[in-house]
């Protein structure tokens, strides 16, 4: 059995400690996707790459830099676990996010990815040594079936994503996009996709994982009408049960952290805090597991207020209730629960 996934930390604390909490995330993964739960599997990737994402650049560049055999087992530590996070994001169809950690993984052990216009070493060359990134989602022709979810949010992001120096589009993608945004009925046929799924997750009614996982997935090429839809459909599910749905409750966290910059308003942000610390408060003693996720969605919640710099939170009805709250769960013997109580203590006391 894994253990919960450790919080994403953040950028003041020491890369051991970061590389520490994603090799555990990543371990947590590998563990849930051999049983047969990729949601979780995907939780967990998610975490452990936040927490490597939140080492400040100036500390990568004097790692990558360094000779130290100290610094050079540190760097080769991260390279490696973002590496392996690649492998099994790749494994659980994210492709895009896969590519992103085997660039990274690049960038960690010094070796910048070449050029397209300087010569690669052939694949069987060396192959013994070589990893092979896998191709990217093949992109559709007009009118064509998308395969998933999946590729749908791969074309989508591609329709909203403007040039950087960190994600660049390839030739084929960069083509794709030239031709699809100068095609209005494949455009909009693309971006209708979300709005039939989101009516159909809300008219249904369904909360079942596999449901709830395909949904978010869309959360990040969701508009803000949409997001607010589904914002909606979870809160008041969750708000309204009587018997606390972990699917309902992994789906808002999901939302939470994966929103478009500026979808969500700091009132949004306190309300989703104030439900889910409710719950917790309300949660029987005898149910750790339950306590255990609603104190990870806490964390969660707290580290996008963090981000978005969400602060004075009303002090009788919330803060100090969350925090006493929180402060007694430190006594739990399950050490676990503890580090998770202590984690969201922190980030209360500290950001809000």
């Amino acid at each position: 059995m894994f253990c919960g996934p450790f919080p994403p930390w953040r950028s003041v604390l020491s890369p051991r400690v970061a590389l520490g909490s994603a090799k555990s995330n990543l371990e947590n993964a590998r563990q849930a996707d051999q049983e047969g739960s990729p949601e979780l599997a995907l939780t967990f990737c998610n975490e452990s790459r936040t927490a490597l994402d939140r080492i400040r650049n100036s500390v990568r560049k004097h790692l990558v830099s360094s000779e130290s055999a100290e610094d050079r087992a540190m760097r080769n530590g991260i390279a490696s676990t973002y590496f392996g996070l690649g492998e099994l994001l790749n494994k659980l169809d994210s492709r895009k996010k896969a590519q992103a950690c085997y660039k990274r993984s690049e960038k960690w052990r010094g070796r910048e990815i070449p050029s397209r216009d300087i010569a690669i070493i052939p694949a069987h060359i060396f192959a013994q040594d070589m990893h092979q990134p896998p191709d990217i989602n093949k992109l559709p022709e007009a009118d064509e079936r998308l395969k998933n979810t999946s590729h749908l949010v791969y074309c989508l992001g591609l329709l909203q994503s403007s040039q950087s120096t960190d994600d660049a589009l390839d030739p084929t993608e960069q083509t794709w996009l030239n031709i699809t945004t100068q095609n209005a009925d494949e455009r909009e046929r693309l971006e209708t996709v979300p709005l039939k799924l989101l009516k159909e997750f809300a008219r249904e009614e369904l909360s079942d994982a596999n449901t709830v996982t395909e949904i978010v997935r869309l959360v990040p090429v969701f508009n803000k009408d949409q997001l607010y839809q589904l914002l909606q459909r979870l809160f008041y599910g969750i708000e309204k049960s009587q018997l606390l749905d972990l699917n309902l409750l992994e789906g808002l966290a999901q939302l939470t952290q994966h929103a478009r910059p500026g979808h969500l308003k700091a009132d949004d942000l306190v309300k989703i805090l104030d439900l889910i610390s409710k719950r917790l408060i309300s949660t029987h003693e005898q149910s750790p597991d339950y306590i255990y996720r609603l104190a990870l969605t806490v964390s969660r919640v707290l580290d996008v207020m963090a981000d978005s710099e969400v602060k004075d939170l009303d002090r009788e009805n919330l803060h100090a209730p969350l925090a006493v709250y929180l402060q007694g769960l430190g006594s739990n013997t399950d050490p676990y629960l503890v580090y998770q109580a202590a984690y969201a203590a922190q980030a209360l006391l500290k950001g809000c």
